[in-house]
Parts: C-alpha cells; sequence; structure tokens
C-alpha cells in the first residue's frame, strides 16, 4: 500500500540500454514519435524532442485532437555510455489533475467529517470517512494505471523496434 503512495509521488525511473550508437537511436525515435498517426493505429503514443537528448512521450486518443486528456507524460534522456551503449533514462509523470484532486478530496472530506460531527450524524460522519480514504486511493490507482500502460506501450512499441536495430 505505501509503495502505491510512494509510486503516486515520486514515480520509479526506468533504464533501457541499446547496443546502437546515440544518433541512430535518436533518429529512429525521432521517425517514431512524428510519424502520423491513424484512427486504426493500435500504437497511441505521440511524443517531440524538448531538448536535443531529451523526449517526451503522451497518449494519444481518437477523441482528441490534442491527445488525452488527463493521460500521464514520460519524459526520457537519452545518453551515450562509456562502452559505445545508448541509455535511455525514462520517468513517468502522472497527470497534475490528480495531484489537485487527491487533495481536494482529503480537505473536503475532512471539513465534511467536522460538519457531521458537530451535527452528530453518524450516517454522514462514515460517508466522509470512506470519501478521505476512497478519494485518494482511487487518485493512485488510476495514476497508476496510467503509468503501467505508457510504460507497457513504450516497451511494445519502441523498445522492441530499438532492439531490432
Amino acid at each position: 500500500m505505501i509503495n502505491f503512495v510512494r509510486t503516486f509521488f515520486s514515480p520509479n525511473q526506468s533504464i533501457y540500454l541499446y547496443n546502437s550508437s546515440k544518433e541512430l537511436i535518436v533518429s529512429k525515435l525521432n521517425d517514431v514519435l512524428n510519424r502520423k498517426w491513424n484512427l486504426f493505429d493500435s500504437n497511441n503514443l505521440e511524443g517531440e524532442f524538448i531538448h536535443k537528448e531529451t523526449f517526451e512521450i503522451r497518449m494519444k486518443s481518437s477523441g482528441y485532437k490534442t491527445g488525452l486528456i488527463g493521460s500521464s507524460s514520460m519524459i526520457g534522456d537519452i545518453k551515450e555510455t562509456n562502452d559505445g551503449q545508448t541509455e535511455i533514462n525514462l520517468k513517468v509523470k502522472p497527470y497534475f489533475g490528480l495531484y489537485i484532486l487527491f487533495f481536494i478530496f482529503i480537505v473536503f472530506s475532512v471539513v465534511y467529517l467536522f460538519d457531521s460531527l458537530n451535527a452528530c450524524s453518524i450516517k454522514y460522519a462514515l460517508l466522509s470517512c470512506i470519501m478521505l480514504i476512497g478519494g485518494p486511493l482511487l487518485c493512485i490507482w488510476i495514476s497508476n494505471i496510467q503509468i503501467a500502460v505508457i510504460k507497457e506501450n513504450y516497451v511494445k512499441y519502441i523498445d522492441t523496434l530499438l532492439r531490432a536495430i
């Protein structure tokens, strides 16, 4: 349980090593991130290079032209190691709205709890306790699902392509 909360506030960093040169990896990543996306494509990742060696990947939705609203994003840093391998450090950032929703659930349920205790209403106090626990857990659960999906799609579509070089 504590691990899920830790993942929500400080996501793990994943490291991928490739036996190709950095220029080739950047070129292939650029091809994947800049390709046209269509409705019937199973690869639902889109992204761009932020800097020369840093890129961002997001989930693409057929319903929204600007990307999936409320989805996590993955930031990758490309480095070349001393032995000629290329290292990609990936860190997934949960959607910022989930953090806001997390704290809104806590604040409103605590206020509602005190209000219901002052009114001597056990039913509403129990409801606010459920909201106090369930609301933040729902935010953490959604965030962990988004993190898992974007990592899985990276491995499925980008990692397999880069390993085949």
